[in-house]
């Protein structure tokens, strides 16, 4: 449970940059919660290689991200559980893929030398943000970012998404597929707005239209 800003984050002194500031890390069975706590990232990872995080639940987030990987490679989120995001305004992900432009993208440490997350499989995890009411200035999504980042060979595959104003929301993306997945009453499925290129979109099922407070003239549905 959140007392802080993060729950578990890597523990760079910030003067390695790449991927080279710790490795090989695996969380595996753990439920987070940051319920009690504003803004918090539950699990962040900066500088890293080699990531895995498995069979974990996260929930309860007010502000920022239930998992953060910043400037990471060659890593995996599979078979996790990821409800209720109570971001009412401003825009948030409940996994945000980044790279570490500046301090205001990862606040911890740097050094910020905008290195892409690449490499990254997204697998069987499930997303639920269908107990809030999508606000027209809340632009919650389940995963993706919202600054300009170079995000490359990103894998998301067999995952449930329910209840999301944009269920895959990224600024740019390159060289990833986006397959067998299934989308529930979202505001929209997957908003692609920025530079994406070699991006394959293919054996999804994308059911409903859900518009709470959000004028669908403000919505891209795909």
């Amino acid at each position: 449970v959140a007392a802080s800003n993060n729950i578990f984050i890597n523990n760079s002194d910030g003067s390695i940059g790449g991927y080279d500031a710790n490795k090989n890390i695996v969380i595996c069975g753990f439920d987070f919660s940051a319920d009690a706590i504003g803004r918090c990232t539950e699990v962040g990872f900066s500088h890293c290689t080699n990531i895995t995080v498995q069979d974990c639940t996260f929930h309860d987030n007010s502000e920022w991200h239930m998992i953060e990987l910043n400037s990471c490679k060659n890593s995996t989120i599979e078979n996790c559980y990821f409800y209720n995001n109570k971001v009412l305004a401003g825009s948030s992900e409940m996994v945000q893929l980044d790279s570490a432009a500046n301090q205001d993208t990862f606040p911890w440490f740097g050094p910020y030398d905008s290195s892409p997350c690449k490499n990254i499989k997204i697998v069987s995890c499930s997303f639920d943000n269908s107990m809030n009411t999508i606000e027209e200035e809340g632009l919650n999504s389940a995963i993706g970012n919202h600054t300009l980042a170079d995000i490359r060979n990103i894998i998301i595959s067999d995952c449930t998404f329910t209840g999301f104003t944009i269920a895959i929301k990224f600024i740019a993306l390159y060289d990833s597929t986006i397959t067998g997945c299934n989308i529930n009453n979202c505001g929209c499925g997957i908003l692609l707005h920025g530079n994406a290129e070699n991006v394959v979109i293919s054996g999804n099922v994308i059911v409903g239209d859900r518009v709470d407070t959000v004028p669908s003239t403000n919505v891209e549905k795909r």
